[in-house]
């Protein structure tokens, strides 16, 4: 009884340790499914250093719960070098693009990293894919590739459906006309994108049932890396090297970045409160994931990582 009594003790003595020792095993990826996670790609792994392609990562907001969700994509004798990321935050489908010229398709894959698979498509040819946007049901995907009868380097945009893989020219590129980051708006009716034509750049939309096309904004700097509030009103871009807001309708312009490395690759996250995006520090060929209020203050960096990056999307 004695020694009963005694195990009894230590029992109550020591699970309360155990519990709170155990705590942030369950408490961290609770935060971190809450809170959201980031998927970008990078070829910080020495793996993909080696082999001169990258890897598609998940990271939470909180710089913790880094994981490998696809890496060194083999295709023949070698391995793809990935151009864009894009996700769909309700099913945790990632859309993972790559600019190689032999590869026609893309990949999709789950955020746990299961399911990697090669989409082909049915009719037109889906060869050196340089952005994509995943639609807001997640049945479609808009991406932007190189035209191979081009004598430069154009590109134009075809929708696909993801079920069937029939995919149609959506807007062809022109004789000196190249249209690249197309973004699905929320509500799935429009398709921006940016048209780079004789020296200027503009941000442009149209409808995803057809239409004529609406301008957004204009400018002789170049624009990148477009992205849509989640209440539709703004579309988040790269100009210049640093991030601005475009007010959809008028074209509206807010700075929201100033920052010595440059910032690129904008994502709303889906509240619409805050913006995450990638700049390079101070050091050469090393780039961050940071984080910033939709007003352009309260910066606050994600990642500690040595290689280059670009921000792919927020997912959750």
């Amino acid at each position: 009884m004695a020694a009963r009594g005694m195990l009894r003790g230590l029992l109550y003595l020591v699970l309360p340790l155990l519990l709170c020792a155990a705590r942030p095993l369950w408490l961290v990826p609770l935060a971190d499914d809450e809170a959201g996670r980031l998927i970008f790609f990078s070829d910080s792994d020495s793996i993909d250093a080696g082999r001169g392609s990258n890897s598609v990562y998940g990271i939470g907001l909180d710089g913790r719960g880094e994981k490998r969700i696809a890496g060194s994509i083999k295709h023949g004798a070698g391995y793809l070098r990935i151009s864009d990321v894009d996700c769909h935050a309700a099913s945790g489908l990632i859309a993972i693009a790559s600019n190689d010229s032999a590869l026609n398709g893309f990949h999709l894959a789950q955020a746990d990293g299961s399911g990697l698979r090669l989409v082909r498509p049915a009719g037109e040819a889906l060869t050196a894919i340089r952005h994509l946007s995943l639609s807001p049901d997640g049945a479609r995907i808009v991406v932007s590739r190189a035209w191979e009868a081009s004598p430069a380097a154009r590109y134009g945009l075809l929708v696909g459906d993801l079920r069937s893989a029939e995919f149609v020219v959506f807007l062809p590129p022109g004789a000196s006309r190249s249209i690249t980051a197309p973004a699905w708006s929320p509500d799935g009716q429009r398709i921006a994108y940016v048209v780079e034509e004789a020296g200027e750049f503009r941000v442009a939309m149209s409808a995803y049932a057809g239409g004529e096309e609406n301008l957004v904004y204009a400018t002789r700097t170049p624009i990148g890396g477009l992205a849509w509030s989640p209440d539709g009103l703004w579309l988040a871009a790269e100009l210049g090297g640093q991030v601005v807001r475009l007010r959809a309708d008028s074209g509206e312009l807010a700075r929201l970045s100033d920052r010595p490395g440059g910032a690129w690759s904008p994502q709303w996250s889906r509240d619409g409160e805050r913006i995450a995006f990638a700049s390079r520090s101070s050091f050469p060929g090393y780039a961050q994931l940071l984080t910033m209020a939709a007003a352009g203050d309260d910066a606050r960096t994600v990642t500690s990582l040595r290689g280059e990056l670009t921000l792919g999307c927020w997912l959750g």
